[in-house]
Order: structure tokens, then sequence, then C-alpha cells
């Protein structure tokens, strides 16, 4: 199978567990957390569900303040990559693409 898998990660992954592989082709879409509006620094990717429930996963990153639109560009990057493996937010190695600065977690809807 050839696709594109984005990997992402928050830092204390070894106790929580959040940690996600997902292949492009399961990305739905992605909003900004409206929850943080005074500075502007998070987005939501929102996921076909890794468990097969009718419900969606969702990915948290933390991005640049007030670069909520760039990050989204460069996650749109990353899906049209091509095969392979991307490596979006990785807060336990500290890798991350343009303007992404944390992995604030990883949920999978039961």
């Amino acid at each position: 199978m050839k696709d594109t898998y984005l990997w992402f990660a928050e830092a204390a992954v070894e106790t929580t567990g959040e940690a996600a592989l997902y292949p492009a082709t399961s990305f739905i879409g992605m909003v900004p957390n409206l929850g943080e509006t005074a500075s502007l620094t998070k987005i939501v990717l929102l996921f076909k569900s890794r468990n097969g429930a009718a419900t969606v996963d969702s990915v948290e990153l933390t991005c640049t303040s007030g670069k909520q639109k760039e990050a989204m560009s460069s996650v749109v990057e990353c899906l049209n990559a091509g095969p392979g493996f991307v490596n979006v937010a990785d807060s336990l190695e500290g890798k991350f693409i343009d303007n992404i600065t944390a992995c604030a977690g990883v949920t999978t809807e039961a």
C-alpha cells in the first residue's frame, strides 16, 4: 500500500499513550481551536476513527501564535507529500513541521 502516513506524539507518550500514525486518506479536515481565540495557538485535525467507530479522532496541535493559517498550510503540504512517513508533530523528540510547536494531544473516540 502506497500512502502518506502522518505521525503525531505528545511529550509524555510513554505514560499517556497519546501518539498516532494516520494514513492521509483518513484525513477529514481541520479547524482552528476557537477556544484559544486570545492567542490563536491551536489547530485541530480530524481523522476517520482508528477503531472503526462512527466518530472521529482528533489531534490537537500547538502552533506559533497568530500563525494558525500558516500551520494549516504546512499540514496540507504534508498531506500532499506523496507516499511515505511524515513526522508532523513529535513533542517527545522535539521535531515539528513549520509553524507547529507541539502535539497537545491525540484523542481516539470509542
